[in-house]
């Protein structure tokens, strides 16, 4: 390793994971909180990418309910998928670490990531939520850093600092001796949580001081931590709601309507794009999936046949319309996600279409998926059908080149069409939608569409509920792009600026 190597750790703290609403704390949407932590995971494993991820206790609620092993190992599953190594500790709303322990066996009190050494600790609670580092402890502290010539980090849920000079209600009751140890054994870095509004980052010695904030509050927040190799510490906080202030709008939000959701319900999804911080949501359902049968859809009879074929009368569009009449006005908004036959027809009725305040136009299908053809027909083909998506008069041309990217055609988009469509989309005043649902957009064409003034829909194509309202890829590629425009709000299609449609 050299001086000017980094090493990256991301820090979860107190989600607080509970079934029932927290009435005592409103403010805790524990309810959520695996939802919280799956939102988590997917940020650090796509974009984040941590060497390593810390969880500093306070993973359920009520350590003495008869479903607090269950809540457990839900975690511990979303825990799993991560694709870095992780760290967890109990906090004082844990089960004692004996029980705990028993739902992450493989947790060890020191953990080697690379040139890292974490040491747990899991201090004994006293009265006011404070905690005491025992002898043993001590000894461990001491002798984890013998023959250690990495970076070394203490993971502790109880924060820490000298009597005095300590911003937190909470401490130990031998502070002055923990801290004088981390210096004496040359901590790097000293991890914890418990207070949930986090705490100014502090510098003694050589040991950085970083408390996470609680995940269960809003805004959400986690903590990103860069290491280098001189011992320096740079501590980004991010969090996994969206900011009000930008009245950010989900033009692509799927329900259990859809046959390829995961866990999704209107009321639910309602909920979420409330707490994530979402200016308003629209609830767009593929076409293909009201009249087609599962089997019908992944046959592609919607592309091959059409509404004339005899799968229509599997029709589920009419309990579509009539869900949407639970929907919260002016905050949820009823759409749809058009699928269009190999000819370019929509496959919907003509007549139901101005029941939609927002319809999103997709291509799922192309000749290429069923038979040999070749790029340049497939091209052709791909431009002739968005003409025809765009002419039916969409608000969105919905995830634009993702049918490249799924497999589902053998060859890679193409990069000389992406200016033929943003004039496409110029031309018919359709907005492109930002997705990067089993996708990653390709800048060089948004930024064509930002160029051409041709509006950009942002939509998260939710499958998971946590999915609701994830803009985050979506922020960081328009800040490269435009830096400030999504502030301005001068690249956004809003739904206020969205007439009903019918057809042409």
């Amino acid at each position: 390793m050299t001086m000017c190597d980094k090493r990256r750790i991301a820090v979860i703290s107190d989600l607080h994971f509970a079934h029932q609403i927290n009435t005592a704390c409103p403010g805790r949407h524990g309810e959520y909180a695996d939802i919280f932590l799956l939102r988590a995971i997917h940020r650090f494993n796509r974009y984040i990418k941590p060497d390593a991820v810390v969880v500093a206790g306070d993973l359920i609620n009520f350590p003495d309910d008869a479903d607090a092993g269950a809540l457990l190992l839900q975690l511990k599953a979303y825990l799993d998928k991560l694709q870095m190594p992780y760290i967890v500790i109990p906090g004082n709303h844990d089960p004692l670490p004996e029980k705990f322990y028993q739902y992450f066996p493989e947790q060890k009190e020191i953990t080697d990531v690379g040139d890292m050494r974490f040491v747990s600790f899991t201090d004994e609670e006293v009265p006011g939520y404070n905690a005491h580092r025992s002898d043993d402890d001590f000894a461990k502290m001491r002798k984890a850093a013998q023959e250690w010539n990495g970076k070394l980090i203490a993971v502790q849920h109880v924060p820490v600092g000298y009597p005095g000079e300590h911003d937190c209600f909470y401490n130990y009751t031998n502070a002055p001796e923990v801290m004088k140890t981390l210096e004496e054994c040359h901590y790097d870095l000293c991890i914890a949580g418990h207070e949930h509004a986090g705490l100014p980052v502090k510098k003694y010695g050589g040991t950085t001081f970083v408390t996470a904030p609680g995940l269960c509050e809003a805004p959400f927040r986690y903590l990103v931590l860069d290491l280098d190799g001189k011992g320096n510490v740079a501590v980004q906080e991010e969090m996994l709601s969206n900011d009000p202030a930008l009245e950010l709008e989900d033009h692509h939000i799927h329900t259990d309507f859809a046959y390829c959701n995961e866990n999704l319900c209107l009321a639910k999804c309602g909920e979420l794009g409330r707490i994530f911080g979402l200016k308003s949501m629209v609830f767009s359902e593929h076409s293909g999936h009201l009249y087609f049968t599962r089997p019908g859809y992944k046959e592609m009879k919607y592309f091959t046949e059409g509404l004339a074929c005899n799968e229509q009368k599997h029709v589920r569009i009419y309990d579509w319309l009539e869900a949407q009449n639970a929907i919260e006005p002016d905050f949820q908004f009823s759409g749809i996600e058009l699928d269009f036959d190999r000819n370019g027809k929509p496959v919907i009725e003509r007549e139901l279409m101005p029941r939609f305040s927002f319809v999103n136009g997709a291509i799922h299908s192309l000749s290429a998926s069923l038979q040999d053809v070749s790029y340049e027909d497939t091209k052709a083909e791909f431009m002739r059908m968005n003409e025809a998506i765009l002419k039916s008069g969409v608000h969105a041309l919905a995830h634009p080149f993702r049918i490249f990217a799924w497999g589902r055609v053998k060859f890679p988009a193409p990069a000389d069409l992406y200016l033929p469509l943003v004039k496409l989309l110029k031309q018919y005043g359709a907005a492109a939608e930002l997705n990067f649902h089993c996708n990653q957009p390709d800048k060089e064409f948004f930024a064509l569409c930002v160029e051409h003034g041709v509006k950009i829909s942002f939509g998260s194509d939710t499958h998971n509920l946590y999915e609701t309202g994830e803009f985050y890829p979506h922020m960081r590629m328009m800040e490269e792009i435009a830096p400030g425009a999504v502030a301005s709000g001068a690249v956004l299609l809003k739904i206020k600026d969205c007439q009903r449609l019918a057809f042409l």
